[in-house]
């Protein structure tokens, strides 16, 4: 492949958008932990320009490629994991959105601990976009952290059932009990997201192997 111009850098502009969302993740979980509900109308602000900021990147990668003649991957897969990366960003949003629209006033402990599994999960797939350029030599410590992503997925997945039952067994609300399981599909849809695109990056270079 024709060596790439730096205005053209696609595996930058994969680890921007992976950036964003660790970003919006942090940010999220940030205000979980200390949360008020009378800020929460102002941080959807806050988060929403975040995810706005990311869509534009987006845009501008695919603009590029539009324009592109070689392309150091498939114009596929980088279709493909940009509109990943993208879904992350918007998945997280989606979760003091819900908040918001379910008048949420109190978080559950495993609310906290779904979006410290998303953070952890978004800090390992920017240190896999950090290094994807490189993939011919980094491709044994890229797929090391796709299997830790994984792992995320499955942590996300036990805390899920558990939270699940916890609800039916403690809460006596149903409209409470109704928003929750929504909540809670929106967290495991966030780390569901992040593995997804994690295992694209390494399809993407068993393709290129």
């Amino acid at each position: 492949m024709a060596k790439r111009r730096n205005d053209q850098d696609y595996f930058a502009r994969f680890e921007d958008l992976g950036k964003s969302c660790a970003l919006i993740a942090k940010e999220v979980q940030t205000f979980i932990l200390d949360y008020n509900p009378i800020d929460l109308p102002k941080k959807l602000e806050d988060f929403h320009a975040i995810e706005h900021a990311a869509d534009k990147k987006q845009h501008e990668l695919i603009e590029f490629l539009i324009k592109d003649f070689i392309t150091p991957i498939e114009r596929e897969d980088i279709i493909a994991l940009a509109s990943s990366l993208d879904d992350i960003t918007d998945s997280i949003e989606d979760v003091p959105i819900k908040l918001y629209t379910m008048h949420i006033y109190d978080i559950t402990p495993e609310a906290r601990e779904f979006m410290e599994i998303i953070v952890k999960s978004c800090a390992k797939l920017v240190e896999i976009l950090k290094v994807f350029r490189y993939y011919k030599k980094t491709g044994a410590e890229i797929r090391k952290s796709i299997i830790e992503v994984s792992s995320f997925e499955e942590q996300a997945d036990r805390l899920h059932i558990n939270a699940v039952r916890r609800l039916f067994e403690e809460c006596k609300n149903p409209m409470e009990a109704t928003a929750w399981l929504e909540i809670y599909a929106k967290l495991e849809k966030c780390c569901d997201a992040l593995d997804r695109t994690a295992a694209q990056v390494g399809e993407v270079i068993m393709k290129n192997s």
